[in-house]
This record gives structure tokens, C-alpha cells and sequence, in this order.
């Protein structure tokens, strides 16, 4: 199997957002927000549908790296990673349609604020941290390393600049963050001490030197 690693375009999102509903399926914090499975067709479709704009959202404008995935074999996108400049207002980066009515939108909004408190406490007021808002792969193509690759990829924009990176991990990921260079700041717990997040940091490696 061939997996190659590419920038992603605008017509991406909807196979993008395929993959992360599979990579998270059995995800307690995204089932917290909504769980599929105990959704109707109509909510399902409708909450998926405003995943797919939020992804278009993420995606455009200036300041945003997204990376793909892609089996050669049957051109499927089989994950994803996002990377944002320290340009970019994270808090804008929603549709404009709002929230569906399936959602728990109360809890999103209190677990996303909890997560800025405490990112705040380790960045303060800097201006030159980017932020990994999402990345994930397919389960069944999980366990070869294209995570890694992909989060790699993304990391190359980063050092051309010689920033510091920021992203909230599961525990499950870790040791992958660890690999590629991420230090735990602080871990988060969530859903009565069900689930934990990990604020992470990936310290600045340098500019790059000039090819």
C-alpha cells in the first residue's frame, strides 16, 4: 500500500470529515457534543453537513496548512492534519449556519472555553504559536505511521519560521505528539475524569536553513 502525503484542496472536506467521523467514532468528548448513533438520519446528515462547512471554513483564508492522506491505490483520503499561523483567529473559524439543534452546544461552548483558559495561562499574550486544530486517521489504516508523516509535513511549515507549535491531545496519541518533538504542559479532565487532554508544545526548532 502507497500512501502519499499532499496538500489538501476545497473540494476535500466532505471525505476529510468521512474519515475523522471514523477515527473518532468511539471518541467520548466528540460523543459528548453528539453521538451519531443516537441521532436520527436527519440529525446525522444535518450535523455532518455543518462539519463539512465548518472544514471548508478551517480551510480557507490565509495562515492555514492542511495536509491529506491519500491511498494511491483508490485515491480515498484516508486522514488529515491542520496547522494554523499564529495569524489566524482561531475563535472565527466556524460556518456561518449555526449550530444543529442535535448538538450540546452548552457543553462544546464550556469545554472550549476550559481548553482556552488554560492555553492562555501557557502562551499568554505571544503571537507567534501556531495551532494544530485537527488531524486524525482512518481506523483502518491506523498503526503504519501516517500520522506521524502527516504531522511531520505540516511541522516543515513551521520551522521555516522557527515558531513554537500548540495542539490538545488525546492520551491515546501522546506518544505519537512526544515523537515528533511535542512536551506535555498540562492535562485536562473532562466528563467527570472519564477523559483527559493533554496541552502539548512543540518547541521551536529553528529557521530552516535555505534549500
Amino acid at each position: 500500500m502507497s500512501i502519499n502525503i499532499q496538500p489538501c484542496k476545497p473540494g476535500d472536506a466532505e471525505d476529510m470529515i468521512i474519515a475523522g467521523e471514523a477515527a473518532f467514532a468511539d471518541d467520548d468528548l466528540n460523543n459528548a457534543i453528539f453521538n451519531p448513533r443516537n441521532g436520527t438520519p436527519e440529525e446525522v446528515a444535518e450535523y455532518r453537513a455543518w462539519r463539512i462547512a465548518r472544514s471548508r471554513q478551517r480551510q480557507s483564508g490565509e495562515g492555514k496548512f492542511y495536509f491529506k492522506a491519500v491511498d494511491e491505490s483508490n485515491g480515498r483520503i484516508v486522514g488529515y492534519v491542520g496547522l494554523f499561523t499564529p495569524s489566524v483567529d482561531i475563535g472565527a473559524q466556524q460556518p456561518s449556519a449555526a449550530r444543529p439543534a442535535c448538538m450540546n452546544v452548552e457543553f462544546e461552548k464550556a469545554t472550549m472555553e476550559r481548553l482556552d483558559a488554560v492555553e492562555k495561562k501557557w502562551i499568554g499574550d505571544r503571537k507567534d504559536v501556531w495551532y494544530v486544530p485537527s488531524m486524525c486517521v482512518h481506523p483502518e489504516y491506523q498503526g503504519q505511521g501516517i500520522a506521524k508523516r502527516l504531522l511531520q509535513r505540516g511541522l516543515e511549515e513551521v520551522d521555516k519560521l522557527g515558531q513554537d507549535v500548540l495542539l490538545e491531545g488525546t492520551t491515546a496519541a501522546l506518544k505519537l505528539y512526544r515523537s515528533c518533538g511535542f512536551e506535555l504542559l498540562e492535562e485536562v479532565v473532562l466528563l467527570d475524569g472519564r477523559y483527559t487532554l493533554g496541552i502539548m508544545m512543540r518547541r521551536s526548532k529553528g529557521v530552516a536553513s535555505a534549500a
